[in-house]
């Protein structure tokens, strides 16, 4: 009862000023302030004949029919700054994933896309590190940049731990850790700032990880030949 007391004090000291409708009235003009401008007639819709310049692609090999081996999709921004989203734009059931195949779905993207009028302005695609989507998507966009996806790379990093067997070492020694996590966030430098960083970080690793180490080196800071 002595604490219903005080909380009904608390109240009675602190009354709300404003009332319930001016406040809602004031949080939907806020709202339409922000809010972009339905159009009036169908005159007004302005649809750009273009797609965003940059892609995220990727395949997944479980949710995909058994006459396939792969269902690929391409991701791209869509709406204004404010309210922009990643959606899928473009699904591709693939039977396997060779250079060639992925040369076709690019040409006959580039095809589709001339015959409706739409500018495919591409500068950067962003995948996994497969080499056989990288090189198709070179040959039939010149001049695409091409980025790899983070994620991907930690999950190479993480099944390589494992295949070394230091999945126990990684959780219980934090120098060991932290280091691989060092390692792989060598991602986020400039790329003529990668080697340098390397050989600096590789001294701090614990030579238990050698291994892992050395594969990074050669797949990711020197490339694969």
């Amino acid at each position: 009862q002595a604490e219903l007391k005080l909380v009904n004090t608390f109240w009675g000291l602190h009354k709300p000023s404003i009332l319930l409708p001016t406040f809602c009235s004031t949080i939907k003009r806020a709202r339409r302030a922000e809010s972009t401008l339905e159009p009036k007639s169908l005159d007004e819709i302005d649809i750009s004949i273009s797609l965003p310049p940059f892609w995220l692609i990727d395949g997944t090999f479980k949710t995909v029919p058994k006459l396939f081996y792969q269902l690929y999709t391409i991701h791209t921004p869509v709406g204004a700054t404010s309210n922009c989203r990643i959606l899928s734009l473009v699904y591709v059931l693939m039977t396997n994933k060779s250079e060639e195949l992925y040369q076709q779905l690019f040409q006959y993207l580039n095809e589709i896309a001339e015959e409706n009028n739409i500018v495919l302005s591409l500068s950067i695609v962003i995948t996994d590190f497969e080499r056989a989507s990288i090189n198709a998507s070179h040959n039939e966009f010149p001049g695409v940049t091409n980025k790899c996806c983070f994620f991907h790379l930690g999950q190479s990093g993480w099944r390589k731990i494992q295949k070394v067997g230091l999945v126990n070492q990684y959780g219980d020694d934090d120098n060991l850790s932290i280091g691989l996590q060092q390692l792989f966030a060598l991602a986020f430098l400039l790329p003529k700032e990668i080697p340098s960083a390397f050989i600096i970080l590789k001294q701090y690793i614990p030579s238990i990880a050698n291994a892992v180490v050395e594969w990074f080196e050669l797949t990711y800071v020197l490339g694969k030949p």
